[in-house]
C-alpha cells in the first residue's frame, strides 16, 4: 500500500488494521507471517494491510501516523487510528479485531 491510495482504502472500509514495516527490521521480518495469516483468516470481515513506511514514498505516513519504530500496528475505526498494543500473534490479533468488531457493532 502506498501514500497515495490510503485515504481511498481507509475511507472504504470500516474497520482496518495495517502495519506499518521497514524492510531492515528484523521484528517486521518475524511478524510478515502472523499478518499473511492474520489477512487469510479474516478475510471477507476486516481488511489487513501492511505499509513500507521507510520508503521515501511513505515517509509522510511516519509523521502523519506518528509512527516511533518498527513495527507499528494501528486499528483504523471509520478512518480514525489507534495503536494496537497488544501481542503480535495472529491470535492476539484477531481477538483485538473481533472485540473491535463487537464494539463498532454495539455501537459503543
Amino acid at each position: 500500500m502506498k501514500t497515495s491510495n490510503i485515504d481511498d482504502f481507509l475511507a472504504n472500509n470500516k474497520i482496518t488494521l495495517i502495519e506499518f514495516y521497514a524492510p531492515w527490521c528484523g521484528h517486521c521480518k518475524n511478524l510478515a507471517p502472523e499478518m499473511k495469516k492474520l489477512g487469510d483468516d479474516l478475510k471477507g470481515m476486516v481488511n489487513i494491510g501492511v505499509v513500507d513506511a521507510d520508503s521515501s514514498e511513505n515517509k509522510a505516513l511516519q509523521t502523519r501516523f506518528n509512527i516511533q519504530g518498527f513495527p507499528t500496528i494501528k486499528i483504523f475505526v471509520n478512518g480514525k487510528p489507534s495503536d494496537y498494543q497488544g501481542g503480535r500473534s495472529t491470535q492476539a490479533m484477531k481477538d483485538k479485531i473481533l472485540e473491535t468488531l463487537t464494539k463498532v457493532a454495539s455501537g459503543t
